[in-house]
């Protein structure tokens, strides 16, 4: 792999351990994929933020890389553990440990913006862009939604991009690459979080999605999700909606139709004790929704709203009502990252299908999930 005078230069340490480090890192994944070069990148955004992820080890690693080092492009944060703001349960240990991993990062220069959807912060790439995103709901939507170029990276990979401005040339990043693979046509309305399940579960590879009806961006988003939650899909196409899409010629693909009853297995127990909303974090329309369904009804179930703490500031108004109805509205987590949740409740629901297929298992609690449509659960727990 052709490495420049600089690049060498890391690599030989003359930049410091920690960037050396990095390089090393990735040296080895470019050759690990065959990449031919390394390429600049715009942005990062780094997993693996919460200490319930990280770990002491994690921990350790990064505090040994931040040594001597800095991030040298935009930089942003997956959520944490907790709310920053709302810290009375959490267990005194973790929140040490959490915080002095924050403020290893932000030593760093990275952004601690707490957040899965960076996009709607001040992270938002433009097409064409090449970056190095971790995080498999960001890296689906922004390769599809905006046509930027990621690969799907680790936390870690990512990490060592931010601090050295580079990445390897390989897979996503390049244009024949990006191809669909299988064409996938939906004829009928279809809960998201179950659709992306079921072609991540059953298929590999780029789907050329046909809707019927035009799906809006939040349904993509939460289909695109669980798509890379439950599989290693790393970007869809859309007729109609995403920018790539009339690159490609469909001749000789391999189609499918897929229906309700394909998707019955994922459903779940009705019999649930709270709802959790927003994984990844919920937009500004997805709020203004969930007002509008509340406005004139009473919370009998506790739910659990999930946003950036930028969408959470933008939406003052609407966040204050829900907190007066009796909602919970948390920034910087999620119900997957954060042990709030374990021991509280055994049975919970979700619109999500990433949330359920990490919730069920046991490091993220072991929980019984109900995965149904938001609407359809703010109902079933107002009156």
């Amino acid at each position: 792999m052709y490495l420049s005078r600089e690049m060498e230069k890391m690599l030989e340490g003359e930049y410091g351990a920690g960037k050396q480090m990095a390089m090393k890192v990735l040296v080895a994944l470019g050759d690990s994929y065959n990449a031919e070069k390394m390429v600049r990148i715009k942005s990062a955004h780094i997993s693996g933020a919460s200490y319930d992820t990280v770990g002491e080890h994690g921990l350790n690693l990064i505090k040994e890389m931040s040594a001597d080092s800095k991030v040298v492009v935009k930089t942003t944060l997956n959520p944490i553990g907790f709310d920053r703001d709302f810290t009375e349960e959490i267990d005194k240990e973790f929140y040490a440990k959490q915080m002095e991993l924050l403020q290893i990062f932000q030593k760093m220069g990275v952004e601690l913006t707490c957040t899965c959807t960076p996009y709607y912060h001040n992270n938002l790439p433009k097409f064409g862009d090449i970056v190095a995103w971790a995080e498999s709901s960001a890296i689906i939507y922004i390769n599809s939604l905006i046509g930027a170029r990621t690969n799907r990276e680790s936390g870690f990979s990512a990490l060592c991009s931010a601090i050295t401005g580079y990445t390897p040339y390989h897979s996503l990043l390049i244009e024949e690459n990006r191809a669909p693979n299988f064409v996938v046509k939906v004829r009928e309305r279809l809960n998201p979080g179950m659709l992306g399940l079921y072609i991540g579960k059953e298929f590999q590879g780029i789907p050329y999605m046909i809707f019927e009806k035009i799906p809006d961006e939040d349904y993509l988003k939460l289909m695109g999700a669980a798509m890379g939650a439950s599989g290693n899909i790393s970007m869809f196409h859309a007729e109609g909606i995403t920018p790539e899409h009339k690159k490609y010629d469909m001749k000789g693909l391999e189609s499918v139709e897929i229906e309700k009853k394909d998707l019955e297995n994922f459903a779940g127990n009705k019999d649930y004790e709270a709802v959790v909303l927003g994984c990844p974090h919920l937009s500004g329309r997805e709020i203004e929704k969930i007002v509008r369904i509340l406005e004139k009804r009473e919370v009998v179930k506790p739910i659990y709203l999930y946003a950036s703490r930028a969408v959470i500031g933008n939406m003052k108004e609407d966040v204050e009502f829900l907190r007066k109805k009796g909602v919970k509205v948390l920034a910087d987590t999620c119900m997957v990252v954060s042990p709030l949740l374990r021991g509280k409740y055994r049975k919970i629901a979700t619109n999500s299908g990433k949330a359920y297929h990490y919730l069920r298992s046991r490091k993220f609690g072991g929980f019984e999930v109900y995965l149904g449509d938001m609407e359809e659960l703010l109902y079933d727990s107002t009156r």
